[in-house]
């Protein structure tokens, strides 16, 4: 019997077979975002597992910006005592 979690990665691997052997047109490869929106629903599982390693979320990436830049201020004040 086969259970949830192996349904699940059949499905995975299913779709990610069908991903790689699917012919894309020149056309829809200039906006890849609009791509993937209008294929997510034949690919839910392997747009997950992108999203899961390739997503950056936007405030991560202005916070590490802020939180650089204080610790260079820091530095440099703290170099001039």
């Amino acid at each position: 019997m086969e259970t949830d979690e192996d349904m699940t990665l059949s499905v995975m691997m299913e779709q990610l077979n069908h991903y790689k052997i699917k012919k894309v047109i020149e056309e829809e490869c200039k906006d890849p975002l609009a791509w993937w929106r209008a294929h997510e629903v034949h690919y839910s599982y392997v747009g997950f597992v992108g999203r899961q390693i390739f997503g950056i979320v936007g405030f991560q990436i202005q916070v590490e910006k802020v939180l650089s830049i204080v610790g260079i201020c820091t530095s440099l004040q703290l170099s001039q005592l």
